[in-house]
C-alpha cells in the first residue's frame, strides 16, 4: 500500500489563530508541510481589511519559507456572509467579497478558492434560497474561470446551511450550476 506523502498533506492556519501568522509559517516549515491552506480571517489574513501591497507582503513571506499556498478558504460560516442570503444587498456583499477573495488567490499563486452555500432563513421556501445560492456561484464560477481558479465547493453540516449539506444535495447544487465547480 502507497503511504501519504508529505506533497499530498497542507496546513491549515484556522489551527493557529491564537497565534501571529508568522508563527504558522515556521511551524509549517519546521513540520517540513511545504503546502498551505490558507484560512482567510483576522488577525492573519481577512481581505477586506488587506490592500494588496500587504497581500503581496504575505505572499513574500510564504515565499521566503519555501511554502504553496495550495487552497485560499475565506472565513464564509458567519455573518455577514451569505451567498444565500435574502436581502440583495447582503447577497451582493457577499459576492463581492468572494470576488476580493479570488483576487487575492491569484495574487498568493492558490489554485482554489474554497466557497460554501450559506443558507436560507428556515421559514422561506427552500427553492428561493437554493435559487440564490445557484445564481451566486455561477456568477463566482465565471470570476473564478477568469482568473484560471478552480472553485472547491464544500458542503456544510444541517446546522450550517440549510441548503447544501450532504451528498445528495451536493450532487443537485453541482449538476444545475451552469459552469464548472
Amino acid at each position: 500500500m502507497a503511504k501519504i506523502t508529505m506533497d499530498q498533506v497542507a496546513g491549515m492556519n484556522f489551527h493557529y489563530k491564537h497565534y501571529p501568522l508568522e508563527y504558522f509559517l515556521d511551524a509549517m516549515v519546521r513540520y517540513e508541510c511545504r503546502n498551505i491552506e490558507l484560512w482567510g480571517a483576522a488577525p492573519h489574513f481577512y481581505v477586506d481589511d488587506l490592500s494588496l501591497h500587504e497581500i503581496q507582503n504575505i505572499k513574500k513571506e510564504i515565499n521566503r519559507r519555501d511554502l504553496s499556498v495550495v487552497c485560499f478558504t475565506p472565513e464564509q460560516c458567519v455573518y455577514p456572509i451569505n451567498l444565500a442570503a435574502k436581502e440583495d444587498r447582503l447577497r451582493e456583499k457577499s459576492i463581492q467579497y468572494f470576488i476580493k477573495s479570488a483576487e487575492a488567490a491569484k495574487e498568493l499563486g492558490a489554485p482554489m478558492l474554497l466557497v460554501t452555500p450559506g443558507w436560507g432563513y428556515e421559514n422561506e421556501e427552500p427553492d428561493e434560497a437554493w435559487k440564490r445560492t445557484k445564481d451566486s456561484l455561477e456568477r463566482l464560477s465565471t470570476v473564478a474561470a477568469d482568473l484560471d481558479l478552480t472553485l472547491a465547493f464544500e458542503p456544510l453540516t444541517r446546522v450550517e446551511s440549510n441548503l447544501v449539506f450532504n451528498a445528495k444535495s451536493l450532487k443537485r447544487m453541482l449538476d444545475e450550476v451552469n459552469t464548472q465547480i
